[in-house]
Order: structure tokens, then sequence, then C-alpha cells
């Protein structure tokens, strides 16, 4: 009574009154004791079997162990060692963020705390807000789960493709109860599912394999049920590989109002072009080349640049 977890002020009548009311309340309930309780009657019926016996002090009672103290100047380096190689590689600036972390989660399967703020550091946001970007993503874990994560797409495509019976086939042959970054039986792969991955369009369900250290992930699709194991380990069926350290080195370089990928010249001149013809017949000429969303739902993109160029808003972005 009047401890920490209760309202303040605080005195000796304060105190007495809320004994009181706490006794009263008691003296009210319908049920009072815990052995009388036909939930807990029911909970030991099947699984603690008997008070004191050996279920209910193997599922009631825990161990504890010495809280080892660690230095974590040490721990900090240990969990960092190699980013700085890779931060050297990049200017201090935000653009940056996920090239970094690309490199960092390929090099070491994950993004540490201590690397979270090494990184935090380097391009200038706070903690929290790399922690906000990256936690918006699927591809970069906190913590190290395996070195294969695979990726489920779930859009309403692969679903009505038999998406759920390449689902039931992972989760029997693996030994995980759910698809939500679970670990398999084995500890070789984590499974994630996805609202979409964008390669489902023509030929789902799909799945996105990504390996810790391999130049590219790898994406499937036109999974069967049966099949599913067989792509796991062979990786067969219709394959394609995405260049992640094409990715890392294509790195944004601002020129003046607009952002171009260095190096690509082809992309330079498109984007010259689209800016010379102006946003209506940009918009026109997508809407004519009827091109859809890789999301799996078919949504025009003209429709979608469309709606973006409409909005009465002063900033405005395409990604």
């Amino acid at each position: 009574i009047g401890g920490g977890g209760q309202p303040k002020p605080t005195n000796l009548e304060i105190r007495k009154a809320r004994t009181e009311l706490t006794f009263k309340e008691d003296t009210d309930l319908p049920l009072r004791k815990s052995h009388e309780n036909p939930e807990v009657d029911e909970l030991y019926k099947k699984y603690l079997k008997e008070p004191l016996g050996h279920h209910s002090h193997h599922y009631l009672h825990t161990t504890y162990s010495p809280n080892v103290t660690r230095d974590m100047a040490t721990y900090n380096a240990d969990e960092s060692a190699g980013l700085d190689s890779i931060l050297a590689k990049y200017p201090d600036h935000p653009q940056y963020l996920l090239p970094i972390v690309i490199e960092e989660t390929d090099q070491k399967g994950y993004i540490s705390d201590p690397s979270l703020v090494k990184i935090a550091k380097h391009v200038h946001p706070y903690p929290p807000q790399v922690e906000s970007i990256l936690s918006h993503y699927h591809f970069f874990p906190r913590k190290y789960t395996s070195d294969t994560h695979v990726y489920l797409c779930r859009c309403h495509n692969c679903m009505m493709k038999g998406q759920s019976k390449v689902m039931q086939a992972l989760k029997e042959r693996y030994g995980v109860d759910n698809l939500h970054s679970s670990v398999s039986r084995d500890g070789k792969f984590t499974f994630h599912t996805m609202n979409w991955l964008g390669y489902c369009v023509n030929d789902g369900p799909a799945m996105m394999v990504k390996r810790r250290g391999g130049d590219y992930v790898e994406v499937l699709t036109g999974l069967t049920g049966d099949g599913v194991e067989q792509s796991l380990k062979g990786l067969k069926g219709n394959v394609f590989k995405w260049a992640k350290n094409k990715i890392v080195e294509q790195t944004l370089k601002a020129e003046g109002r607009y952002s171009l990928i260095e190096n690509n010249v082809a992309v330079k001149d498109a984007v010259s072009k689209a800016v010379k013809m102006g946003p209506t017949q940009v918009i026109k000429e997508v809407t004519e080349a009827k091109l859809l969303g890789r999301g799996g739902a078919g949504f025009m993109t003209g429709r979608k640049w469309e709606s973006a160029y409409k909005a009465d808003v002063k900033e405005k972005y395409v990604v």
C-alpha cells in the first residue's frame, strides 16, 4: 500500500483508506481463492497434474544464471568489427544509409546496436531515425538468425495461384509454426512473408532467397507445394539474379533538383528526356504504354502517376 506504482501524494491516512478499500474489494469478490478457481483447476487437470508435482514444478518454476558483466567497449568493438572499412567507402551523407546497411547486413547477417549507432553517426540521422528506416524493410535483421532468408509473397495473385499450399509445405518440411521471421528446425533458413515481391504478376507464386555473402538474391516463381523443397535445395525454376553489388555501387548523385544514378548513361538520358517532355506528356506516354505495377494487383502505373501529379501538395516523391 502506497508503493511506487500507486498514485501520489500519500500519507498515513491515505494508506489506511487504501488498505480498507482493498480488503473490502477482496471481500466482495465472488472468487477469492486460487485453488477454488475453476480455470486454475482445469489447468492442473490438463497440464500441471498436481500441486508441487513434477509437471507444475517444471512449468511454473525457473532457474537463474549469474549475471556476467561484459566489457562494453570490447562488445561494441566486436559487434561493429569490419564496419569501418564499409563506412570509409561512403561520404558522410544520409543518402548513403541504405548502401551502407546493405553491405553491413551482407557481411554480418544483421545490424547490431553498436553498428546502428556507428552508422547513424556517419550519415548524421539520430539512431532512432535509422532504426525507423530499417524497420520499414524486411531485409535488415536486428539480430542474427541464419545465413539464408526466404521471403514468400502473399499478394492476392500469389495466394490465388496456390501460395498457401507452398507455405504449408514449408511449415511441415522445416518445422515452423508460422512464416513470420521463423527459423527452420535445422537452423539453416529464416522464413518471412511479404505483401508483395513484384515478380509474380505473370507467374506466381513467388519466393525470394537471400543468402548472406552472396552477390545476388534469387527469385523463384511458379512454385508448387511439391517442388518448394527442391527449389530451396537447388534453386530450380525461374531464377532472377539481382546483383546486390550493383545496387551498392549505383549510389545517387545529386545534380540540381534531380538525383541521377551515377555511371548509368541510359538512365541519365531517360531522365533528361522526361524532364524536357514535361509531366503531362510523360504520364500520357506511360499510360499509353499500359505499364502495370509489379505488386500483383496489376494497377495502371499511368493512373498512379496522374494521381500524384494532380495532388495539391508542395513536395511529391516518385519511388
